[in-house]
């Protein structure tokens, strides 16, 4: 059987997240029973070992203005060093079958109605190599403003290298990669939205629960003032 790796990046800020994760890794688990689980965190806990296979300690200090600054920067490290097929995954990720891979080095989330961040990164899929994609991925995402280091940045960084005039379903080569888009509706999108074939759902913004339902609406509040 190949190896297949889950890969999930999570810091602990102070937010109920443990019942996203049980609920991902216990999915991932049943619909892809040959699979590693592994979670890229720097706060490792007995309760965050009790759910994966693997835990990396990323030995570093993260936030809220750096945290998908550093989900990025963990991904392209991890990559330089997999010999394993990738399912890079958010925590509130719950898989409903196996992912098929096909013949793509990098597998991303297309949504055609985010103009300014086509590129879901709540689902990435990544075949080992191709060091030139993922080494100008990390150079964008480096060259980015700290402003973006919190939020949005990993999905701007694959905008900027791949452009947005393209469509779902769309191949082609970005330097040494091969590249799909995936329709984000069958790969991972939100219950609402996903298709009957969908691959996995994504739990985004306060369909995590109520607690995101309050972080939201105080959120939209502040921003409103």
């Amino acid at each position: 059987m190949p190896l297949l790796d889950i890969v999930c990046f999570y810091a602990d800020l102070g937010r109920p997240y443990l019942p996203l994760l049980e609920r991902m890794t216990d999915s991932a688990k049943r619909t892809m029973p040959h699979g590693r689980t592994v979670l890229l965190t720097p706060t490792p806990s007995k309760q965050l070992s009790d759910l994966f296979d693997v835990v990396i300690d990323l030995k570093i200090a993260v936030n809220e203005r750096t945290l998908c600054f550093a989900r990025a920067r963990a991904m392209v490290a991890y990559q330089a060093l997999s010999v394993a097929k990738t399912v890079y995954v958010d925590p509130d990720i719950e898989f409903l079958a196996p992912v098929p891979f096909g013949k793509l080095d990098v597998g991303l989330m297309w949504r055609q109605s985010k103009a300014d961040q086509p590129v879901n990164t709540g689902l990435i899929l990544a075949r080992p190599g191709c060091p030139e994609f993922w080494a100008k991925y990390g150079n964008i995402i480096a060259a980015l403003p700290k402003e973006v280091h919190g939020w949005w940045c990993d999905q701007l960084g694959f905008a900027i290298l791949l452009g947005a005039l393209h469509s779902p379903w769309d191949k082609f080569q970005c330097l040494d990669a091969r590249v799909q888009l995936i329709d984000w509706r069958v790969g991972c999108a939100t219950p609402e939205k996903a298709a009957d074939e969908a691959w996995a759902l994504h739990y985004k913004g306060a369909r995590k629960g109520e607690w995101a339902r309050r972080f939201h609406q105080q959120r939209h509040a502040e921003m409103a003032i």
